[in-house]
């Protein structure tokens, strides 16, 4: 089972180096506008940054975080809790570093972006982070009860993030590379996890949670979120 899930990440890395490939091809150096064209580069800069770089020295450091993180004399809720939202930070950061470097990409600044803002705090309070918090909560309350393996942990947190990016362009859903980076964010927190007691099999039940529960609890929260920030005058490319 465990070879079969490494064999399954390693197909949809390929499947998204042949997708970020085509369409790379298909509007790099073609007469796609610029700003098209920056998107791209700054979509294939994040991949490089976060996937591959950041991503590969998650792996290489696994077993070193994860002695380290049970080390640490807390409870393993707040570990995880915590370690997620650290590397969303983290993730949000160099994502909106890629934005504000839209120039550089040849795009125009506020037509180009891969973020809703170029102001990181809008972007983790108004339009990323804090709609994943419910996420990280019913993925805590599922790790009490049932014993996801670490690379199902992966694929369906990157299947979270892969259909709320959906939301904004369906192409998400086949593109693959979404999969890599939502599913790096809990990566590292359900691989450094210690042996918890009276663990079940997941069932289909705890996958239909895992899937559907953490939209219906972040739906009115975001509607709430995205209020405030109309309130505060929180400004958004999105709504430019």
């Amino acid at each position: 089972m465990r070879k079969l899930g490494s064999y399954a990440v390693v197909a949809l890395g390929l499947w998204s180096i042949a997708f970020l490939t085509a369409v790379s091809l298909a509007i790099i150096g073609s007469d796609a506008s610029a700003n098209d064209q920056a998107i791209i580069k700054m979509a294939l800069s994040l991949v490089i940054v976060w996937v591959i770089m950041c991503g590969g020295a998650m792996h290489l450091f696994r077993d070193r975080f994860a002695t380290f993180s049970r080390s640490v004399p807390i409870g393993w809720k707040v570990k995880f809790f915590v370690s997620v939202l650290v590397l969303m930070l983290v993730e949000e950061a160099i994502a909106t570093s890629i934005t504000n470097l839209a120039p550089a990409f040849g795009g125009t600044f506020g037509e180009a972006y891969i973020t809703a803002s170029s102001n990181f705090i809008t972007v983790i309070v108004f339009h990323s982070v804090v709609m994943f918090v419910p996420f990280i909560l019913i993925w805590i309350y599922l790790l009490t009860r049932y014993d996801f393996t670490v690379v199902q942990v992966f694929f369906l947190f990157g299947l979270l993030g892969t259909i709320a990016e959906s939301f904004l362009s369906p192409i998400a859903l086949v593109s693959g590379f979404w999969f890599f980076i939502y599913g790096l964010m809990i990566y590292l927190p359900a691989y450094a996890l210690p042996k918890r007691a009276n663990l079940k099999r997941p069932t289909l039940l705890a996958y239909g949670i895992a899937i559907i529960l953490p939209f219906i609890v972040a739906a009115p929260l975001s509607l709430i979120v995205l209020k405030i920030g109309e309130l505060v005058g929180a400004k958004s490319f999105l709504g430019a």
